[in-house]
């Protein structure tokens, strides 16, 4: 061994107290780089088991969404506007305190938002089309036209009707599961759209919110 290569070792071991080592395991990229832009933020609750409380208020919030859509069909929607914001409530009331609560509540907010959306539209647009629908059919009766257009009308006028039934039905339904899981510790996402929400909570808007 050549002396070069001893001052080279020996060099190597003075030096390794300032050596780091810096291992990343699978998943955890999105923190570093986090850490690295000085802001991060858990959105999932997966770095640790959420807490009695935590799965509790992120049952609650998803559960939110049946009392919504149970009071906003008893109402005409009009109450269910106001109950759209008890889980952005309870969003920025664990804002800084959980971030499992946070991403949940987030995600019931989201969904009552685009459900309350799209129910309404679907009411008023669905409801014009019925009433043109039935006022042309009329009309064409005079000319015997319309007696074939009244059966149609009658099984569109239903099919409507069970449609705008069926749709809080079944988000009411997707929300009682969510809850269940929630509660039990799990991380439930809505599909498509809690994959989209945590997206944004990670690296877009939202996380600098």
């Amino acid at each position: 061994m050549t002396d070069e290569t001893i001052r080279q070792e020996d060099g190597a071991q003075e030096n390794g107290a300032n050596v780091q080592v810096r291992v990343v395991l699978p998943g955890d990229e999105d923190t570093v780089r986090g850490g690295e832009r000085g802001h991060t933020r858990n959105t999932s609750g997966s770095h640790g088991p959420a807490t009695q409380e935590e799965r509790l208020w992120a049952s609650l919030a998803h559960a939110s969404t049946i009392l919504t859509l149970i009071v906003g069909m008893l109402t005409g929607n009009l109450s269910g506007l106001v109950l759209v914001f008890v889980p952005l409530a309870i969003y920025f009331a664990y804002r800084e305190r959980s971030p499992f609560v946070t991403f949940h509540a987030l995600q019931a907010f989201a969904l009552q938002v685009l459900a309350t959306v799209g129910w309404l539209l679907l009411l008023v647009g669905g409801g014009v089309a019925l009433v043109i629908g039935w006022v042309v059919s009329a009309l064409l009766v005079l000319v015997l036209v319309g007696l074939l257009l009244l059966p149609v009308m009658l099984v569109v006028t239903l099919a409507f009707a069970l449609l705008m039934v069926v749709v809080p039905i079944a988000l009411g339904l997707l929300a009682l599961v969510a809850a269940i899981e929630v509660y039990s510790g799990e991380d439930y996402r809505y599909p498509y759209l809690g994959e989209w929400l945590n997206e944004q909570l990670s690296d877009g808007v939202l996380g600098i919110l």
